[in-house]
Order: C-alpha cells, then sequence, then structure tokens
C-alpha cells in the first residue's frame, strides 16, 4: 500500500550522485535487519557502486543504481533534530530523503517522528521524500518482537500510509514530492526507491 503526492514542480538540476540520507526512529527497531540486507546482504538486489566517507564522519554512505540513478544512502541513526547545526551542511546538499517510521507506533511516538522530521525539512525547499512504513515481521534479524518499556506500553496502532502521511504533516507539504508505503520486504523497498530515482531524474 502507498500514498503519494505530486505537485506541479520546477525540474531540478541533474546530477551523477544522488545524495539521499535515511533517517527516522525505525531505523533502530522495524527496520534494521531490512536496511543491513539491503545494503550488505548477499539477496539484496541493488548492486553496490561505490563507498562514501563522507566529510568528517557525517554523510558517509553506500552507492547504488537504480533505474539508471546513482543513489549515495547515507544512513543515520539516533535523533539527527537535536544538534542540527552539526548536520545543516549535509542536510542543505541532500537531493531527497527517506524517513523510516514503524508502522505499528503510538500517538507520542508519531509526534516525535513528526517533530523530527518536519526539523530536517525545514532545511531544504522542494527535494523528494519517502517515508517506509516498516513492519517488524521479517525485518529483525531475530525475528523477534521489540521487548516491553515503558514507551510502548502506550497503544501501538498499525497506521495506514494516508494516516502516517497526515500524522506526519505531510498532506500540507504543497511544494514537495513525496510518498509513503508499507515496507514488507526489500522489493517493497526497491520500489519505493524506483520512485525516489524517476522524481530525482526527471
Amino acid at each position: 500500500m502507498m500514498m503519494f503526492q505530486t505537485p506541479t514542480r520546477v525540474r531540478g538540476t541533474k546530477v551523477d550522485i544522488y545524495r539521499i540520507p535515511i533517517f527516522g526512529q525505525g531505523m533502530e527497531s522495524s527496520a534494521s535487519g531490512l536496511l543491513y540486507r539491503l545494503m550488505w546482504g548477499r539477496e539484496s538486489p541493488l548492486f553496490v557502486t561505490g563507498l562514501y566517507p563522507g566529510v568528517d564522519g557525517i554523510g558517509s554512505g553506500v552507492g547504488f543504481k537504480v533505474n539508471n540513478t546513482s543513489l549515495n544512502l547515507a544512513a543515520i541513526y539516533g535523533d539527527c533534530s537535536g544538534d542540527l547545526a552539526q548536520w545543516r551542511d549535509f542536510f542543505e546538499a541532500a537531493n531527497g530523503f527517506i524517513y523510516v517510521v514503524d508502522k505499528l507506533i503510538s500517538d507520542s511516538q508519531l509526534l516525535r517522528a513528526k517533530a523530527e522530521l518536519s526539523a530536517v525539512l525545514n532545511i531544504t525547499e522542494g527535494v523528494p521524500l519517502v517515508v517506509f512504513a516498516c513492519g517488524v515481521d521479517g525485518f529483525r534479524e531475530d525475528n523477534e518482537l521489540p521487548q516491553p518499556t515503558q514507551e510502548n506500553l502506550e497503544v501501538l496502532i498499525e497506521r495506514s500510509p494516508s494516516q502516517i502521511a497526515e500524522n506526519l504533516g505531510l498532506v500540507n507539504l504543497l511544494s514537495r514530492r513525496w510518498c509513503v508505503r508499507f515496507a514488507e520486504s526489500l522489493p517493497d523497498i526497491c520500489k519505493g526507491l524506483e520512485w525516489l530515482s524517476s522524481e530525482l531524474s526527471s
């Protein structure tokens, strides 16, 4: 399932390699095993074209080619909105964003996700955004549900793509192309990357 919006926009300038930060609270939970298999696993449908060290440890990533478009996917773990000054130059140079959330998520987690995403998107204008709503099954290498914590004792609700888009405030992003889709498997992730590559190269 997916939800997307592609408003009228000015065509961007093509570059040789598009820098795409991947971040969000789902990076360390439901998507952790999936992203490892995408970037490093033998079953990954993507071919690694290069490694990018970044600058002073910021912005390092893995290069892939998706539909003849070269993407530098830079995975960021932890809440990067706390010290945006450290990340500002990196985010300003980004050509697109991938944000990862758990599709089974509480109201308070969604509020924190919205704040984190908004803080980053406020640095840039117009670049496309893909939101992956990930589930637990098949993504964690141990295939186990997360251990109970005070936070996830809150009511966890499986949200639809449209609910996630609304709660993250995406429906108000009239000048930005965005797409929200469930990510249940590596092919799902690849479909999202294909949408992003088409937006970047058009």
